[in-house]
């Protein structure tokens, strides 16, 4: 398959407050409607603001009656913003929420062998929520046209999507975008789960904020522990994967070499950079194996969000590579992207090694 052509659905396993800003000021959430059925969670006080839309799915009037629909939404505000760096850049969020009608059965009911069910946005099935079953322009369009994403920007390029299931169904674990397409009606990210399946978090971490935000690539093996990385193919090896690195800044967190001094290979010269540091005592030595190989790909670290959030693996670590790639990309959403720098993220930085130091520490129940 083409890369020109390539629908880059990330497929992976996941798991799975006013909050203050870098300053100290705790920011006002809003609640107000505009347009009529959405919520004004947050809006953005720097910056031009990041769309963020949590979308709901499967809520019928009696579920948003009984307070449901709030329940789903206060899960998102808890879990989205809980960890850095979206927790120091929640104020250039606009954080809208929007339920597309419904009125058919309860989606945490099984669903019969054959049978399916379909809403507005989806079609649901007795399995795993498929990404071919996702009515993905219809989704993009409703986030977009019930929020004031349309009148404030006039395009939904860069609105990131939660698609908040009212389920406790095990559906999810994959991130809709595309970096080469230009698609009419599509956003940014699009990331679909059941809001009240118990390990939702990994929605969140790997997928919103690690695919969505920061286009990281996946780190873990999987299946592939045995297989080698193939370096020499035409549409997807090393040369592939560089030259996207450079161009449209995609997939910065794994390399094809451990010289940080071979720019060819070692794409990213900021890990670089921390590699030749030993940054916060931990960068020193890549570890192998990342995007379904287990050799000839390193990845920044042993865990991190892009590693694990299997149900087994519940680590809500996101390493210097990952935090730069999604510190550097908020910047690009903010509308403030001149004043970004290495130096600028060094400087943020500085808050979050003792994470480094403590990774554990960063598991979620």
């Amino acid at each position: 398959m083409k890369h020109k052509e390539w629908l880059a659905i990330a497929l992976c396993w996941g798991l799975m407050a006013a909050t203050a800003t870098p300053g100290g000021a705790a920011i006002k959430e809003e609640t107000k409607a505009a347009p009529e059925g959405c919520t004004v969670i947050q809006k953005a006080t720097e910056g031009r603001g990041i769309d963020l839309v949590i979308l709901g799915d499967g809520f019928t009037a009696k579920d948003i009656a009984d307070g449901k629909w709030k329940s789903a939404q206060d899960s998102v505000m808890k879990y989205m913003f809980q960890r850095e760096p979206p927790k120091s850049f929640k104020h250039w969020f606009n954080v809208y929420a929007t339920a597309a009608p419904y009125d058919g059965p309860d989606l945490s009911e099984t669903i019969a062998p054959k049978d399916t069910v379909e809403s507005h946005l989806s079609i649901y099935t007795e399995s795993i929520l498929q990404p071919g079953y996702l009515k993905k322009d219809s989704i993009f369009i409703y986030a977009y046209e019930n929020t004031p994403v349309k009148a404030d920007k006039g395009t939904p390029k860069d609105m990131l999507v939660l698609m908040a299931v009212n389920s406790t169904k095990p559906w999810g674990s994959f991130t809709t975008f595309d970096r080469f397409v230009e698609r009419k009606h599509w956003g940014r990210a699009l990331v679909p789960f059941s809001v009240f399946y118990r390990f939702t978090i990994g929605m969140y971490g790997h997928e919103m904020i690690g695919h969505g935000i920061g286009d990281c690539a996946d780190e873990y093996i999987g299946v592939g522990k045995d297989k080698a990385f193939p370096v020499n193919d035409a549409h997807f090896g090393a040369k592939w994967y560089t030259d996207n690195q450079r161009t449209k800044g995609i997939n910065r967190n794994v390399t094809f070499t451990t010289d940080p001094d071979n720019e060819e290979l070692f794409a990213n010269r900021e890990w670089a950079w921390m590699v030749k540091n030993n940054y916060h005592g931990i960068m020193g030595t890549p570890v192998e194996g990342a995007i379904h190989c287990g050799k000839g790909v390193w990845r920044p670290t042993q865990y991190s969000i892009m590693v694990g959030n299997q149900p087994w693996v519940n680590h809500w670590y996101i390493n210097p590579v990952q935090r730069e790639m999604i510190v550097r990309n908020l910047y690009k959403l903010a509308g403030k992207a001149e004043e970004y720098s290495f130096e600028k993220f060094l400087e943020y930085d500085k808050r979050n090694e003792y994470w480094d130091q403590h990774q554990e520490e960063t598991d979620l129940p």
